[in-house]
């Protein structure tokens, strides 16, 4: 047995070395040499097409500089109720990654401007692939979202630079990439509705895109709404914020945070060749931010279901994506929705749907974190919102906490924790900052029953949380040295 150990231990820190002489820079995007890293955290300008290739060229290649890192993983034992999370293995990087994604024995990981394929074919050695960076490090954006549709990856990322004084500045991309060799595709097609134009403008208030870009008025808060798609080779400019990117069918569904969020369709014959087909959008005070969501289909219609951070959760008809329908905004300001114990004192960041059950995370309202010490502060709310939506015009909602005891503290670089949720068979699992990975069973589906927070290594702040295959979640953190880890899901 020791024996055996000893060989998993050594593989592990074979593969913790590639990986880490490999990643880097912000979310997971790196150059290949400390030099290229130091630019860009000091956002040089000096990034160009020109060093973009370089540091491609230097990725494929195999001098990688050896790490003495050395880890250990300690055997695993199954916890007497029946869940664990068993470490595969970790590695550093020098910031944080923003997405991962393991398709068969590839798997891709993005963050800052860098995308990575690796060769996952042996788990315990993986070979760097390919490593591009898709865009300059002077826009200071983030790549934060990523779906793969056949032969294509489609990125999305946003500005992380706040107080952006330009409506017209742009915010974030939509990148499309081949699979095979992350190469830009420059035959990439986009087209609008209105034809030639790229620029939409709408009324003040909930609705839809007037898309006639010559009805734009003049105005301040029109102005706060407008938007502006800037396409060429492959990449759409946008001066939205790309805050979360599903897929469904032949349809890309995109958050834009701020701004709504909207439906690209994709040809089928040509997925690269994408159609803006309708957006929906908040131009009241306060603007719903858009951030994660889910889909699902009930009676021969399609739903779209959006966490809208701290105004709520809506559902929307997208059965026709050239016409959405909203069905319902569960709003967390009303009463009707929460008792005085929750409303507008929690938001809610991912969610995920097993009809007809909604589970989404609830984390304190950012007026709830900053004020403390106060009685808000110690009742802070974090844990798992479940909606039932068997009848959609009456939704009944429930709360299940995490222990007071294993809240997590607010982290100030970042939004208030929970703010990602994963679904395993009968689990749900969701980021808990300092503290680890919260824990939750769905023994009634109606109301899921917190068990535990697993301690993740030494993590410190726990931030990405993401899926990776049936039995494996990828769990990232937040703050330096940021630590990345493989975890199987074991149950009894």
């Amino acid at each position: 047995m020791r024996i055996v150990l000893r060989i998993i231990a050594l593989s592990l820190a074979v593969l913790t070395t590639m990986m880490f002489a490999s990643c880097g820079k912000q979310g997971g995007g790196s150059a290949n040499s400390s030099k290229q890293s130091t630019s860009k955290q000091s956002g040089s300008k000096a990034a160009s097409s020109k060093a973009a290739s370089e540091s491609a060229s230097q990725a494929d290649s195999s001098s990688e500089t050896a790490s003495k890192q050395v880890i250990s993983v300690e055997p695993f034992t199954m916890p007497a109720d029946g869940f664990g999370l068993q470490q595969v293995t970790y590695y550093n990087n020098r910031s944080a990654v923003q997405t991962a994604r393991r398709e068969g024995n590839y798997v891709y990981i993005s963050g800052g401007n860098a995308l990575k394929k690796y060769d996952y074919s042996d788990p315990l050695s993986p070979k760097l692939v390919k490593q591009v960076e898709l865009f300059s490090a002077s826009k200071k954006m983030n790549l934060n979202s990523m779906v793969i549709n056949g032969d294509y990856i489609y990125m999305g990322c946003r500005r992380y630079q706040a107080n952006i004084p330009n409506p017209y500045t742009t915010n974030g991309l939509i990148i499309i990439v081949k699979k095979s060799d992350l190469s830009i595709v420059t035959s990439a097609k986009m087209t609008f509705p209105n034809g030639s134009t790229t620029e939409y403008g709408a009324e003040a208030g909930e609705g839809h895109v007037n898309w006639d870009a010559n009805d734009v008025k003049v105005g301040t808060d029109i102005e706060e709404q407008q938007g502006t798609f800037k396409y060429s080779k492959g990449v759409c400019e946008v001066n939205f914020k790309v805050s979360h990117f599903l897929m469904y069918k032949n349809m890309l569904i995109v958050n834009m945070q701020m701004r709504g969020w909207c439906i690209f369709t994709i040809d089928e014959k040509d997925p690269t060749h994408l159609t803006l087909t309708d957006t929906y959008f908040w131009g009241e005070v306060p603007i719903v931010e858009h951030q994660g969501g889910d889909v699902y289909e009930h009676n021969g219609k399609i739903y779209y279901v959006a966490a809208g951070f701290g105004d709520g959760i809506s559902f929307y008809d997208i059965t026709d994506p050239t016409n959405i329908k909203q069905e319902l905004r569960y709003n967390f300001w009303n009463a009707s929705h929460f008792d005085s114990e929750a409303k507008g004192k929690v938001h809610t960041f991912s969610l995920t749907v097993d009809y007809p059950y909604v589970y989404a995370t609830l984390g304190p309202a950012a007026s709830v974190v900053y004020n403390k010490p106060s009685a808000d502060y110690d009742n802070r709310i974090m844990g798992v919102l479940t909606i039932d939506i068997a009848n959609l015009k009456k939704p009944k909602y429930n709360i299940s906490k995490i222990a007071d005891a294993d809240r997590c503290e607010f982290n100030e670089t970042g939004d208030p924790q929970p703010t990602r949720i994963v679904r395993f068979g009968d689990y749900l699992l969701l980021n808990s900052s300092d503290k680890g990975v919260a824990v939750f069973k769905i023994n009634d589906k109606a109301n899921p029953t917190y068990m535990k927070t697993v301690k993740i290594n030494d993590g410190k702040d726990i931030a990405a949380l993401e899926k990776f295959s049936d039995d494996e979640v990828f769990i990232g953190e937040h703050s330096s040295p940021n630590k990345y880890y493989i975890y199987k899901v074991r149950t009894k």
